[in-house]
């Protein structure tokens, strides 16, 4: 590793150094996807040295509830909010990722109405920001927007890797509906980063389904097309998706494909229904259960609008679940709610056929959401090697009966795990992504839907400008450069274009505006307000938009360019043979220019020009290829003035007096030259659409919501290590250390053995019954030092007798001993001290070598090969 000539004490101070470099660098390549789901969420991690598997939370499960709640001065996740769910309805919050990124249309929860006839949410109480973005209330102190709740929990998944893998967690996936507007992802993004995430790429579910689904079958050896049919708990989501193998027929890998090693993922068409999951399915059943309760008891439960309602629609809704689930494998399901109203239990019958009654119109959605799906692929049916299932409510029989005639009678596919796929095939991505792994995958090519679009504002030349799409049919990432002619300022707006469903009809609904106010001040500073400006001048707007990995439009830059055209004069040599020629060519010329009729030319306001990024590649190599031609030419010209001027020099005296009569004459004539200017346009971002994102102000008040509550979990945490170590003193002081020695007996007495056994009760008294039960780590480190200091002149009495007992023991050896002479250990402090500030001073020298390295990520072999 090191080379010979190095010194083995450099070598002793840098390895520290090494050591920590490359610890840095494996937290770095540690990559998260979270698949996030509206009932469960599940996490997958890779890291350097180990392979890809799912995160285990708190109780050891592989997935975990999409819950979060607040009681007091206590905050709940996962399993434990959801068993206080249907105790405290009202402060246990699930759904929560529905309300981030979706517009608040009343203040007064108007939004939660919809909500609640669709899937039977218990009350929250919901308020609108001034971003027009939802709010939670837990009651009438406690309020929390829809980011922070979100981002709590991100957080919370965030330390629940970082213990299960034992490393730190930075970078992460995450998987998104297709149907997600572009506001919606944006507000994701921000509440992962207000939990120190960093979003590598948001990931549509069924694209990281089908990429697991490739994975495991590692490639194939033919063009292979399948459909990922996942219905989650609240969506349904249709994607067709091809893979291409990365082998050519004569067997050698494509130059493309040789980098990524099983082949190409293409997503053929994503097509979603927001409104058709499995909680929808619950929810009939449920008001089938409660109609009928109603029926015996005349008590409308979901009609009640207060605590016992709220109460009575969570205990509906976990026995409804558990019905469905039994009539996947039986025809009928005994439905039992214990306390359903009024202390009253409350049981009943639902078959199977009653059930696909109820859901028969959302079972015909469901198939007409797979048939629009494959039409919007251009393939046929019989193009479709497999259908595979995915989501729990795809285990519904009568939808997978539907599902396989519409397939035309094929057998549908179980081969993806429903629970893990997209967070393993968001992983395996995001490590693609990160750069730290050679991953053998599929390079992903998913094409942007077109739903964007953008104008310009109107000026004289064009009062009403049209609407163009941004990005259509583009792979994710990419930039698109649109070259506009105009001198004034101006603004772009963004529009998410939409079919209405009811009439087919295409609306555009502004996103964002960029207000462009630099562009008159920005070219003037180039020229273009001079007293003269030759008319062959030019100016132009270049415009940069780019699309990230997931989906998000943005305005990545503006530039002004100026082509400023200059009149000046040249001295140039006149040619006697030619002199005649050029004049009679000359007058030729002008007699033509004159003969030419009046063309109009395109009006340069509104013309744009439009590239993508893949083209300036090509671009450069045209101008190396003409620069090169140039120096080429230049070096011709070189070397014929060169010789010229030898020739010159070996003329006689004679030859150089006769030569006046053939010198060339020279004119002064008048032309133009072409000089560039070209610099940035400041622009400032308007946002249109609500809700709005973030600003400054929001994050920085969300950022200390979240490390107000990390403060109060680490001194939770504390509390409960100090008690935890107290109870364990106890014990093991009453039963297993002390009392139950046998060795210790003979070094103390009844009367001191009573007293350590009154000092024990007492605190165990005090810890179940007294002020123990809420009280400071402190406090616990206190008792525990006490009851510490009682048993510990016990134990010395021991040690000293087991030392006397040794045959190497001397009588007053230890009194006689002399001292020991520090300066040996002083000299060994400073010496390791010199090594500290050697090996810092070294290290920044390896650190500042290291931040010269800039560029994209390069797989690394550090990182681990998969």
């Amino acid at each position: 590793f090191f080379s010979s000539s190095v010194c083995p004490t450099m070598v002793g101070r840098l390895l520290p150094l090494l050591l920590l470099f490359c610890i840095a660098q494996i937290s770095l390549s540690t990559v998260i996807g979270i698949d996030l789901g509206s009932e469960f969420v599940k996490v997958a991690i890779i890291k350097p040295g180990s392979g890809l598997d799912i995160v285990l939370n708190e109780q050891s499960k592989r997935k975990t509830k999409t819950y979060i709640g607040f009681r007091g001065q206590e905050r709940y996740f996962g399993e434990d909010a959801y068993n206080l769910h249907t105790r405290f309805p009202g402060n246990m919050i699930t759904y929560f990722k529905h309300f981030v990124g979706v517009e608040a249309k009343h203040n007064d929860g108007g939004l939660h109405k919809d909500w609640e006839q669709a899937y039977l949410l218990p009350f929250f109480t919901l308020n609108a920001t001034q971003r027009n973005t939802l709010k939670v209330h837990i009651d009438d102190k406690v309020v929390y927007t829809a980011e922070e709740l979100l981002g709590m929990y991100f957080a919370m998944l965030k330390e629940m890797a970082e213990k299960d893998s034992e490393s730190k967690v930075t970078n992460c996936m995450i998987t998104v509906p297709a149907g997600h507007t572009a506001r919606q992802n944006q507000m994701i993004v921000e509440a992962a980063e207000l939990a120190n995430l960093n979003v590598l790429s948001l990931m549509h579910d069924t694209t990281a389904a089908a990429l697991q689904y490739g994975v495991q079958q590692r490639g194939f050896k033919k063009p292979t097309t399948a459909v990922v049919f996942d219905m989650g708990s609240s969506k349904l989501e249709v994607g067709v998706f091809q893979f291409t193998p990365s082998l050519e027929d004569d067997g050698k890998k494509t130059k493309k494909m040789d980098s990524v090693g099983l082949g190409m993922l293409t997503v053929l068409a994503a097509e979603s229904d927001m409104a058709n999951g499995g909680r929808h399915y619950d929810v009939l059943l449920a008001r089938e259960v409660a109609k009928k309760f109603s029926d015996k008891t005349g008590v409308d439960v979901l009609a009640m609008d207060n605590l016992a309602g709220d109460k009575a629609v969570a205990k509906l809704m976990r026995s409804a679940q558990k019905a469905k689930e039994t009539l996947s494998a039986n025809k009928d399901a005994r439905v039992s709610v214990e306390g359903l109203w009024d202390e009253r239990d409350f049981n009943t019958v639902v078959t199977r056929a009653r059930f696909e009654e109820l859901a028969a119109g959302l079972i015909d959605r469901a198939i007409g959401t797979f048939n629009r799906a494959i039409e919007k692929s251009g393939l046929k049916l019989e193009d479709i090697d497999s259908v595979e299932l995915m989501g729990g409510g795809s285990r519904i029989p009568i939808l997978q009966t539907r599902l396989k005639e519409a397939f035309g009678g094929r057998q549908l596919g179980r081969t993806l795990n429903t629970d893990e796929a997209n967070a393993l095939g968001a992983t395996f991505h995001g490590a693609r992504l990160s750069g730290a792994f050679r991953v053998r995958s599929f390079a992903l090519a998913e094409h942007h839907r077109g739903n964007i679009s953008f104008s310009l504002s109107a000026d004289e030349s064009n009062p009403n400008p049209a609407i163009r799409p941004l990005f259509l049919q583009s792979k994710y990432p990419s930039k698109k450069l649109i070259t506009v002619y105009r001198t004034k300022n101006f603004n772009i707006t963004i529009y998410d274009t939409q079919a209405d469903p009811a009439t087919g009809q295409v609306v555009h609904v502004p996103i964002n505006q960029y207000e462009l106010k630099g562009v008159v001040r920005t070219l003037n500073k180039m020229g273009l307000n001079k007293e003269y400006v030759h008319p062959k001048s030019k100016a132009s707007i270049e415009i940069k938009f780019k699309l990230s990995d997931g989906g998000l439009v943005s305005l990545d830059s503006v530039v002004a360019k100026y082509a400023e055209v200059v009149n000046v004069t040249k001295r140039v040599k006149i040619d006697p043979l030619k002199k005649k020629v050029n004049a009679t060519e000359t007058n030729a010329e002008e007699k033509a220019e004159e003969s030419k009729p009046d063309v109009p030319e395109e009006t340069a306001a509104e013309k744009t020009h439009e590239k993508t990024e893949d083209t300036v590649q090509d671009k450069a190599e045209d101008k190396a290829d003409k620069a090169e031609t140039e120096q080429k030419a230049a070096e011709e010209q070189t070397k014929e003035e060169t010789g010229n001027e030898m020739n010159e020099a070996t003329k006689s005296a004679p030859a150089k007096e006769n030569a006046t009569k053939d010198e060339p004459a020279y004119e002064t004539i008048n032309t133009t030259k072409v000089v560039n200017h070209q610099d940035g346009v400041k622009f400032t971002t308007v946002y249109l659409q609500q809700p709005m994102p973030m600003n400054v102000s929001d994050i920085l008040d969300a950022t200390h919501t979240l490390n107000k509550w990390k403060e109060r979990d680490l001194a939770k945490l504390k509390i409960a290590e100090a008690r935890n170590s107290l109870e364990a003193l106890i014990i093991s002081t009453k039963y297993d250390g002390f009392f139950e020695d046998e060795s210790l007996k003979e070094f103390y007495d009844e009367a001191e053995g009573a007293s350590i056994m009154t000092a024990l009760k007492e605190v165990e008294e005090w810890m179940e019954d007294g002020d123990g039960q809420d009280t400071s780590a402190e406090e616990y480190q206190k008792k525990i030092q006490y009851l510490t200091s009682l048993t510990a002149p016990v134990i010395k009495r021991k040690t000293d007798k087991e030392k006397q007992s040794s045959p190497d023991f001397v009588p007053g050896e230890e009194a006689s001993a002399p001292p020991s002479e520090p300066s040996t250990a002083e000299e060994s402090v400073e010496s390791k001290a010199e090594g500290t500030d050697t090996a810092a001073a070294e290290g920044e020298a390896v650190a500042a070598e290291t931040d010269e390295e800039t560029g994209p990520p390069k797989p690394s072999n550090s990182g681990g090969e998969l």
